[in-house]
Formats: structure tokens, sequence, C-alpha cells
């Protein structure tokens, strides 16, 4: 049975032993399996899982930095620089279907989820109507359930007239990520079909 450890209770110098074959051998020396979570370590030799380790939450980078962990205390600056993204990626986005300007006319309005990467900023999600940007702001990675809210937001201008919001080739990797949150899923399954 693998070990459970905290995300500062782990230390790649501490030995792990295999109960099933008795491998014994420094944790930083294994590989170790990356998930969205957590990551683990298993056995060189027979491939038992011995080690399952949450990635840290901020609130335990900073409990941990404050009671001297010197990892915590080093990942704090990475810490104050995600939260401060979010902050501004909070103040940025749309929030509020009065924020969109009108689109004249009656034809279905089919829109484009873009991305457009900054070399001295952050990069941007574009909204656009043909040529047109109806919107801009900060992108943020794997940001599917806010898809699904902006898609919300643009039913509730447009009203019938909204027809879909396409991710281009560009903004899918950023947009997905390493998975399609279930949001985002629901979001691209509820659009009409394309035109033409």
């Amino acid at each position: 049975m693998a070990e459970h450890f905290t995300a500062y209770g782990y230390d790649d110098e501490m030995r792990l032993t295999c109960p099933r074959c008795g491998w014994s051998g420094r944790a930083g020396d294994l590989s170790k399996e990356l998930y969205q979570e957590l990551f683990d370590i298993s056995c060189p030799r027979c491939d038992t899982k011995l080690a399952i380790v949450p990635y840290p939450t901020h609130e335990e980078t900073r409990t941990a930095a404050a009671e001297g962990n010197p990892r915590a205390q080093e990942n704090m600056a990475q810490v104050e620089a995600r939260e401060e993204f979010f902050d501004r990626f909070d103040r940025a986005r749309l929030k509020h279907s009065e924020e969109l300007p009108d689109i004249e006319g009656d034809k279905r309005i089919d829109l484009f989820w873009d991305f457009e990467a900054v070399e001295d900023g952050p990069n941007r999600t574009i909204i656009r109507h043909g040529d047109r940007v109806i919107w801009t702001e900060i992108a943020a990675f794997e940001a599917g359930d806010h898809f699904a809210d902006v898609l919300a937001i643009l039913r509730e201008r447009y009203g019938a007239r909204m027809g879909r919001l396409d991710p281009t080739p560009a903004s899918t990797i950023y947009l997905y990520g390493d998975r399609i949150t279930p949001a985002l899923q629901r979001a691209l399954d509820s659009m009409p079909e394309r035109v033409g």
C-alpha cells in the first residue's frame, strides 16, 4: 500500500522501501508519474506504488513557509505571482452582458474564441465576429469553465441570434490544456450545428 505524504512532508532525499519486493532507495531517484492534482512514485523493480503526494495548495505553502520549511519559502514567490495573475484575470474577465457591443442585423451570430501570445505581457483571449474584435481579456490556461461562463453571457447579450462560439486552432491548446473540463464539454455540446 502506497504511503501518503503531504506536499511538504515529502522529500526527494527520503528513502523508500518496497513492501512487496524489498527494493530500497532514494525517492528522488525514482520516476514520478504526474497527474493534475498529485504525483506518485512506484518501485523500479516490481512497479508497486510506493508514495502518493498531492501538489500543495497556496494555503499549505503559506503555512509551511511560516513554519520555516525552506521549499515552501522558495515557492512563495510563485504562489504570489499566481495569485496576482488570477486577481488581474478576475478584474479583467468578461462578467456582464452590458460590456459587449451591439451586433447589428438579424442573422445568426457565430463568434470565434481566439488566442494571441504576447511576448511582454499576459497572453490574450480574443472573441471575434468575423474580423471584428468584440471582446479581449487576459487568457488563462485551461479556462474551460470560463469559456462556458462567457458563452452564457454571450447568449444573454445576443439572445436567440447567438449561434456558435468556436475555439480557433490557435486557442485550443491553451483553452483545453491537459483535459476538457465537464463545463467546457457541456458548452461545446450545447451549440447549434455549424452553418455552411
